[in-house]
Parts: C-alpha cells; structure tokens; sequence
C-alpha cells in the first residue's frame, strides 16, 4: 500500500520528538520499554543506511543485556552513562552542543548557538528547557525538526496560497545539512569512545542515520514540489 507525503511527514515528526526527548533528558522508569530489546527490534523504520543500521544493532545489543538486570538497575546503567557523556563531572566526555565540535575554542555558547537561537526566534520554536541549556544543544536541534515536521504536515494539507511547501522543505534541508549534519559524526565517535554500556552510541549513531535518510527524503519530496 503507497503511503502519502503526509504520512510520511507525521512519522518523521514523531521520531524526531521522541529521539531529541532521549537526549535531552535520561530516561526515566517509567519509560523503560525503551531500554528492552524488542522496542529497537520494532523500530518504524526499517535501516536506510549504514549509520541506521549499525544504530539499531548496538541498542539492540545493549539493551538485551540489560534485560538481564532488573529494571531499576537498567535505569541506574543508563543514568550512569548519560550523565558520564552528557554532563560530567568535569568536560562531559561527549559534549551534546553543536559548539563544541564547531569553535576553533570547542566551548559552548558559540557562534552556532547564536545562528540556532535566531533560527529558533524566526520560527516562533518555544522549548521548556529556554534559559536552562544553550539552543545548539542536539536533542533541541531534533525536537526544533519535529515542530518544523509539523508546519511540513500543516502545508502539505493547507490550501492556502501563503504557505510555500517548498520553501518549508528547503528551509528543513538547510537547517540539517547546517546544523546536526555538521557535528553529528564527531559527536558519535566521542559517545562511542567513552559509552559505558552502548546505549547512547546505539542511540547517536541511529540519529545520524534518521537525519541522512530524512535528508534524502526532503530533497525527493523537493524535487516532486513545484
């Protein structure tokens, strides 16, 4: 059955909130399907690519191991490690913001955090985390692309004359390619260096595969919109 632009839209909204939600805070136990191994093997999308791939098989991995332990103990690994990469004590072994990995400086509050606040201003993108962590950081990149899916899905259904599919699109194209696109590689080889357990490596590496599969998905719905 052909499944419609819309569909496919929705979908990559879903994904990106529930994906950007991961990394922007750890998970909690009463989410902890996501830390069984039949929830990576039930993933919506089958693997687009190599990065997709390799993403899904070390959360599978991981996360059947940690099947063996109970649930609270699952937790407390996961924590371990989101806060070893994510927060510290000290540098954070794998720094979540765009800044780091893009300043000759690698320190936060960069020049690519001021060109994502001002993307977010011009959008009207509202985050609860606003004040508490800088823009560039990579979970609120994805959630930004999930409401951005939104105003995608909006245009696709709209019949009015002032909303420009296409412009949407190609504003969406832009920000990947700019932004998660330009760091996301580095950032993955310091999760994968330092991950304790392989959660949050699996989970990078899978992000990195979903922007490249969206990307190429943009641009064959671009070149289809007139």
């Amino acid at each position: 059955m052909a499944v419609s632009w819309e569909e496919v839209c929705s979908l990559r909204s879903r994904l990106y909130s529930f994906l950007g939600n991961c990394l922007l805070e750890p998970i909690q136990i009463d989410n902890e399907e996501i830390i069984r191994g039949q929830f990576w093997l039930e993933f919506p999308l089958d693997a687009a690519n190599l990065q997709m791939q390799n993403g899904l098989n070390k959360l599978i991995r991981c996360t059947e191991e940690l099947e063996r332990l109970s649930a609270s103990q699952a937790i407390q690994e996961i924590h371990f490690e989101y806060t070893d990469l994510f927060l510290g004590p000290g540098q954070p072994k794998a720094p979540p913001w765009e800044s780091v990995y893009r300043t000759p400086e690698k320190l936060v509050f960069g020049g690519p955090t001021l060109q994502v606040r001002e993307l977010f201003r011009q959008n009207g993108f509202e985050f609860k985390f606003k004040h508490r962590m800088p823009e560039d950081h990579m979970g609120l990149e994805l959630i930004f692309l999930a409401s951005a899916g939104d105003r995608l899905c909006e245009a696709l259904t709209s019949d009015s004359e002032e909303t420009s599919t296409k412009a949407v699109i190609e504003s969406q194209i832009s920000f990947i390619k700019d932004h998660p696109l330009t760091w996301i590689a580095d950032f993955s080889k310091d999760a994968s260096l330092h991950g304790s357990i392989g959660f949050y490596p699996g989970l990078i590496e899978l992000i990195w595969g979903v922007l490249l599969w969206d990307l190429e998905l943009l641009e064959e719905m671009n070149e289809e919109t007139t």
